[in-house]
């Protein structure tokens, strides 16, 4: 049970790098103007990514404790989906405020 849940959070912390990092990569090329706005996005919604991996192993240990889970497959599938999600959203969320930070820095300044 123990290599189920080791396994459930390894699955769920890959998949979420990378899935935030598309996710990053994304919302740089829909909404910055210029290169300097997509790097603030990426490197803001990458500090939170990171912040939140804590959290997200919190939370799945807490999900896992009030879910009976006698399964080994709830283990596997559960924790990845919580983690994966708590991570993703929270990258997110910190992306929108590195292009809200940049827009606030690179205001003033036009494209050539």
């Amino acid at each position: 049970m123990v290599l189920a849940i080791i396994t459930g959070y390894l699955i769920g912390t890959v998949l979420a790098f990378f899935i935030a990092r598309w996710l990053l990569n994304l919302i740089a090329s829909r909404l910055a103007r210029t290169p300097e706005e997509a790097r603030w996005i990426r490197i803001v919604g990458s500090i939170f990514g990171a912040i939140s991996v804590a959290p997200a192993i919190f939370i799945a240990v807490l999900a896992g404790g009030f879910v009976d889970t006698g399964s080994i497959g709830v283990v596997i599938a559960g924790l990845p989906a919580i983690i994966t999600g708590t991570i993703v959203l929270v990258t997110a969320m910190g992306a929108t405020s590195g292009y809200l930070l940049a827009r606030g820095i690179f205001s003033g300044r036009t494209n050539p």
